[in-house]
């Protein structure tokens, strides 16, 4: 997992040791162990609330890993003639799957509701708008002005179509932008993609268990492919200048 960490600096995401928070400013305060990142001084709000979620499946990883290297030493029925199904390394891998989806939905949502508060809606094209309100069922009033206006309180940004529709609203073509990552990610058809293992996680229980089999490097990689898509997003929204001019320091020391 020291090598996790090692790599994640190219992708400016600092290992936080301790949250701290200030009783008068009610502000927190993040500090980080790697000196590496010390000239990281500015975040947005979106991506320090990613870094603080990888930092909390790290641990999750690092447990894993450590789950897994039990398992695979420790003594086996070969009289038992079925396939073994420990339920303890299950549930750790379908807890990070669902932080997974949860990080990723939520910085995107976080990001697209930031964007559209510079977003004119008679400046936007009318049949991209159009296609997001029949997407995401909105009705819109008169005396919406900006794309911000018309957003409802819970976005659906897991389904494939909706983030593709809304992100095009900001400019952000993501199947083009991520590539890759776009199938296997949010492909609910290809076998192993992120959406369709947490859909499966949730909605089909053990029979999920039946054809397929978890081990750690695959949740490593998952969260590699979150981690990779969400800096590429991250890169470009600044690009657009599409956040906000107020930034969050992380301290380095106390």
């Amino acid at each position: 997992m020291e090598d996790f960490w090692k790599i994640l600096i190219g992708y400016q995401i600092p290992k936080i040791s301790q949250i701290l928070l200030n009783k008068d400013t009610n502000e927190f305060h993040y500090n980080q162990t790697s000196t590496t990142t010390s000239n990281w001084e500015k975040f947005t709000d979106e991506y320090l609330n990613l870094c603080l979620n990888i930092n909390k499946i790290a641990n999750f990883l690092n447990n894993l890993k450590n789950s897994e290297d039990s398992l695979n030493t420790s003594p086996i029925n070969a009289s038992f003639k079925a396939r073994r199904i420990n339920l303890d390394f299950i549930g750790k891998c379908e807890s990070i799957i669902t932080n997974l989806v949860t990080s990723l939905e939520t910085y995107l949502e976080s990001v697209f509701r930031t964007a559209s508060r510079k977003f004119e809606l008679n400046k936007l094209k009318k049949s991209d708008l159009d296609d997001f309100y029949h997407r995401f069922n909105i009705s819109p009033k008169t005396s919406n002005i900006k794309l911000n206006d018309v957003l409802k309180k819970r976005m659906d940004f897991q389904s494939k179509s909706n983030v593709k529709i809304a992100y095009r609203l900001i400019g952000i073509d993501l199947p083009s932008l991520v590539s890759q990552l776009w199938q296997e990610i949010f492909d609910t058809k290809r076998t192993g993609s992120l959406m369709r293992l947490r859909h499966r996680i949730v909605h089909n229980g053990l029979e999920v268990m039946k054809d397929h089999i978890f081990n750690f490097d695959e949740i490593y990689k998952l969260t590699m492919n979150v981690i990779k898509f969400i800096y590429k997003v991250e890169m470009k929204r600044k690009e657009f200048q599409l956040q906000k001019r107020d930034i969050v320091i992380i301290f380095d020391t106390l």
